[in-house]
């Protein structure tokens, strides 16, 4: 194959192939937007750990407060 030949088979390679490099560009987009979301989900499920962590916290302080008013409910109720 001579030069001319050689630049006619690249032209005609780059032209079959370029749909297939449409598509591999749209689907590196699709994956760096894909990238991003679970990114930010990953964030987002962080936050939702601590703030469980934290209502859990409060929950646990509040039944302790409860016990404790039924103690004190029972005792009153025997000294009547």
């Amino acid at each position: 194959m001579d030069e001319k030949e050689l630049q006619a088979f690249s032209q005609l390679l780059d032209s079959k192939l370029s749909p297939f490099h449409r598509k591999l560009d749209q689907l590196d987009i699709r994956l760096s937007n894909l990238e991003r979301q679970l990114n930010t989900l990953s964030g987002t499920t962080g936050e939702i750990h601590q703030d469980t962590s934290r209502m859990k916290e409060q929950l646990d302080i509040l039944y302790g407060w409860v016990d404790e008013m039924e103690l004190r409910i029972k005792a009153l109720e025997q000294l009547t």
